[in-house]
């Protein structure tokens, strides 16, 4: 069962970022006070603050984990470069919402949209689910060998 370590790590790290991605820590709306009213503040989770693209990213990252589990299970290595694809896409797409921002922009009228803590925890998620996919991969034999 050693090979199943590899493929262990993208179980856990894809359900908890599928877990996490429902806790409404990924962003932060604000809105400025008008006189009396206090100025009000919203947090949102991954599925509604990010739009179209942390979706795609989330769905596949869930796919990778499912693969990744039916390979620990039945010991098969043949969807192993499969699952580091997905990993590495799912990784990518995390990344891009880290440098672009929750959906809207800062107005200078005091309203602001801030990146969550979650998403950056979301990101390491990825990457650690795409190097227990590598690792994986490297445990099969198939992976290609680095000379120096």
């Amino acid at each position: 069962m050693q090979r199943a370590r590899g493929h262990l790590v993208v179980v856990v790290g894809g359900v908890a970022l599928l877990l996490t991605s429902f806790v409404p820590l990924w962003a932060t709306y604000r809105v400025p006070g008008l006189g009396l009213v206090a100025p009000e503040t919203s947090h949102q989770n991954a599925w509604t603050a990010y739009g179209l693209t942390m979706q795609l990213g989330l769905a596949v990252a869930l796919v990778a984990s499912l693969l990744a589990g039916i390979s620990a299970l039945t010991g098969s290595t043949e969807r192993t470069p499969v699952v580091l694809g997905l990993c590495a896409t799912a990784f990518a797409l995390l990344i891009w919402q880290v440098v672009r921002g929750p959906q809207g922009s800062s107005d200078p009228g005091g309203y602001g949209i801030d990146r969550g803590v979650l998403l950056f925890t979301g990101a390491a998620l990825a990457a650690a689910m795409t190097y227990g996919s590598y690792f994986a991969w490297k445990e099969t034999g198939r992976a290609p060998r680095v000379r120096g």
